[in-house]
């Protein structure tokens, strides 16, 4: 399912086709590499970014964060 642009709105894959156009092909072969990593392992890659960005904020976890939030 793909959300739709409107003069109001940039859909999320539009958000991200924007972002990894910008990016140089080793960085995008690093990233399809982590991707395919993610899903071997059964990993979601949002709690990877989400568990990421909490870990720059201070916090050891995502759930240390939501329980402090």
């Amino acid at each position: 399912m793909y959300s739709k642009d409107d003069m109001y709105f940039t859909s999320i894959e539009t958000y991200t086709e924007g972002e990894l156009k910008t990016y140089s092909e080793a960085t995008l072969k690093l990233y399809y590499q982590w991707i395919l990593k993610l899903q071997t392992e059964e990993k979601s890659i949002v709690y990877q970014i989400y568990d990421n960005m909490v870990k720059e904020y201070g916090y050891r976890s995502v759930k240390e964060a939501a329980l402090n939030h």
